[in-house]
């Protein structure tokens, strides 16, 4: 089945030698960021691998002064507290980072002597276009112009072609080794429920 996107989306696709729906179903997550443990910001400890979810403050560039780079910073508040969220070199964040909004971070908490934060956490934005139900999100190998977060996006509209690929295993062994009909596996590789 051809891919349903502009011939701009498809070039990028290209670059990745995906050229039909099924070979994009094909193209699966090399991890996955959890945004499924969710904890408050009080309950936070050096160390843990969370996610945490709130409102965006202070979301800013700044100038590293011993190397010279630049970071996006912003804090993330929700009920119990705040926590600082740092990115290295990743500039272009601003843009889509915006005081105000809603937000879910998944990643490592670390702590030096500005307190806890979280460096270069993966990020939801929790609007109500969002479909946002505390999942493990794929994360796909990138390359220069095709992001996971991208990748993700066509992959969920293209989901659906998964029920009509053909499974070349034969159904006595399918059942007998209990594995999943392949659409269910498609969906279960892709977006699955838990890390099990």
């Amino acid at each position: 089945m051809q891919l349903a996107l502009p011939p701009s989306a498809r070039q990028k696709l290209v670059k990745l030698g995906i050229l039909t729906a099924e070979v994009l179903l094909r193209y699966f997550p090399c991890r996955y960021d959890d945004f499924s443990r969710v904890v408050a910001v009080r309950d936070l400890r050096p160390g843990d691998t969370v996610a945490v979810e709130g409102v965006l403050e202070g979301v800013k560039i700044v100038r590293t002064w011993k190397r010279h780079m630049q970071l996006v910073e912003a804090q993330l508040a929700d009920s119990t507290g705040n926590i600082r969220a740092v990115w290295f070199n990743q500039t272009y964040l601003i843009r889509t980072l915006k005081n105000g909004a809603r937000v879910a971070f998944a990643g490592k908490v670390y702590e030096n002597r500005r307190g806890m934060f979280f460096a270069n956490p993966a990020y939801e934005l929790l609007d109500a276009a969002t479909v946002h139900a505390r999942r493990l999100a794929p994360v796909y190998r990138e390359i220069a112009g095709v992001s996971s977060r991208w990748l993700r996006g066509i992959v969920a509209q293209h989901i659906v072609v998964a029920a009509g690929i053909a499974d070349i295993l034969p159904e006595n062994i399918r059942v007998r080794e209990k594995f999943l009909p392949i659409g269910e596996a498609f969906q279960a590789a892709h977006f699955p429920r838990n890390q099990q």
